[in-house]
């Protein structure tokens, strides 16, 4: 029999297990955890900005190639520095299989600001089974802006370890993310929606795993965080949800603190804003 291991504070992590015969040997119970499954990862390595930035340019990536739909982008520079996206980016390089921001302050910019185009980058990782791993920011001093885009993951996604996720609508073209698949997101560190930014998820987790920290922020009139299933304010960690100056937020049903040791505090102020459950 195999066993499907839990991750901590209960969160599951789906697995494959299956059995091998070969001669007289018998080999049970090997399990390969699916949301890891990649191939090549493709480092970024521009940081100072020459040449120009774009996304989609082969010199600014490890190998000398964008990273392709079946592939792995890494941004694991500790710098801080932009990548741009255009039509051509759009068109060339549109989807990726995993999304990974390890180090530095990246700014993801949309740089057709008179094309009132937000142009959709996808990550399809594991697809609508879903895997927190698909889109992934960790480390305390990582962050990523995004200004101008629809970042759409097919699977799921998750912040690590105090990294931070901006979503900035204050560009012409606004800012958005969409988190599909069936495990949806886990936050254990800083999630900011601001001027009009939309986030449109499944489930959502704010301090979901045991010992964690999580901190969402949605501000200003127009910037959403929408659950299409529950949210955990403090499932097993330490959350807080801020819902300020017209933000808003909605799901089916609201928990807060909802397991034993973990602390959730939300908080809604300002004319306007709405947590609806």
């Amino acid at each position: 029999m195999c066993t499907l291991p839990k991750l901590s504070g209960g969160l599951h992590r789906p697995f494959l297990c299956f059995s091998i015969l070969f001669g007289l040997f018998f080999v049970s119970s090997l399990c390969l955890p699916l949301g890891n499954v990649q191939s090549q990862t493709i480092d970024w390595n521009n940081t100072t900005g020459s040449p120009d930035p774009w996304y989609d340019s082969t010199s600014n990536w490890s190998g000398g190639a964008a990273p392709t739909a079946s592939q792995t982008a890494r941004f694991n520079q500790a710098a801080t520095y932009d990548v741009w996206w255009n039509n051509v980016t759009s068109t060339t390089t549109p989807e990726v299989g995993f999304l990974q921001i390890l180090q530095g302050d990246v700014t993801f910019d949309n740089r057709d600001t008179s094309a009132s185009t937000q142009y959709q980058y996808t990550i399809n990782g594991s697809g609508g089974n879903g895997a927190f791993s698909d889109f992934s920011l960790s480390g305390s001093s990582t962050s990523l802006t995004n200004r101008g885009l629809h970042l759409r993951s097919l699977g799921g996604g998750e912040i690590l370890g105090g990294a931070t996720l901006t979503l900035d609508g204050s560009d012409p073209n606004g800012a958005k993310l969409t988190v599909g698949g069936n495990i949806g997101f886990n936050l254990s560190g800083n999630l900011n929606i601001q001027s009009s930014g939309v986030f449109d998820n499944t489930i959502g987790y704010i301090g979901g795993l045991s010992g964690s920290k999580g901190v969402a922020t949605v501000t200003g009139s127009g910037s959403q965080w929408n659950n299409t299933g529950f949210l955990d304010v403090g499932r097993s960690g330490n959350g807080t949800l801020n819902v300020e100056a017209g933000g808003l937020v909605s799901n089916t049903s609201g928990r807060i603190g909802s397991r034993s040791g973990s602390t959730g505090v939300a908080t809604v102020t300002g004319s306007g804003s709405q947590w609806n459950n």
